[in-house]
């Protein structure tokens, strides 16, 4: 269980909460298992603090610094995290079932193994985010910045990715079947999983294979210089 003296500060707003937190910066705070259940945390500084398995369904963190947080395991399902900032936080087996997390930037965040389904992240910033194995099943991504974002295994089935920016996204034995690809943005080191072809559009595959094409096919110096060998 958490700090009981650091629930207590929690209870009486985010207000107060921030301002206990700038004049203790070297404090961690500890609501690891906390109970937190429709609680109003919106602006509130919770970054390098642990929330290791708390309950924090239905309570709104938007506009919050959550950077460098331990949520591994929480509860946050349908949980409100519009605009806030999970930089580098530790997501992983988390349950985001119905959370929305639109125009958040989760850069470099771990969400293996997290339950995202359904899960409203339009807008979201996941670049290098790891969501391996990840449950994405019918989640918005619609706009999505995933450059780098690591969806290995992760189920995509049914999610909507228009207009998403997959460059050098590795989504290698994903399943991404009935999934909205309109849009999406793929470069020469985005890894589609190719497991099943049939799932992926057409368009898409044309592109990834037109732009190994381009990547691998000689220049005219080049072929100067093998004629002259």
């Amino acid at each position: 269980m958490g700090d009981k003296e650091h629930l207590e500060l929690l209870e009486d707003g985010p207000r107060l909460w921030n301002i206990w937190r700038s004049q203790n910066p070297t404090i961690v705070p500890d609501l690891s298992e906390a109970k937190l259940v429709e609680y109003k945390l919106k602006g509130g500084n919770f970054a390098q603090s642990n929330f290791f398995g708390a309950d924090l369904r239905r309570a709104n963190g938007s506009y919050a610094d959550w950077s460098g947080s331990n949520l591994r395991e929480a509860i946050l399902q349908r949980a409100k995290f519009a605009n806030a900032k999970l930089v580098k936080t530790n997501l992983r087996e988390a349950n985001l079932h119905r959370a929305k997390a639109t125009g958040a930037d989760l850069t470099g965040a771990m969400l293996q193994e997290a339950t995202l389904l359904r899960a409203n992240l339009s807008g979201a910033c996941l670049h290098l985010a790891n969501l391996s194995q990840a449950n994405l099943l019918r989640a918005n991504l619609s706009g999505a910045d995933l450059r780098e974002a690591k969806l290995v295994h992760a189920n995509l089935a049914g999610a909507n990715l228009r207009g998403a920016n997959l460059a050098g996204a590795d989504l290698r034995g994903a399943f991404i079947d009935k999934s909205s690809l309109v849009g999406v943005t793929i470069d020469s080191k985005t890894k589609l999983p190719l497991e099943h072809p049939s799932m992926i559009p057409a368009r898409l595959l044309l592109a990834t294979k037109s732009i190994v094409q381009r990547k691998t096919r000689p220049t005219k110096a080049r072929k100067r210089i093998a004629t002259k060998k």
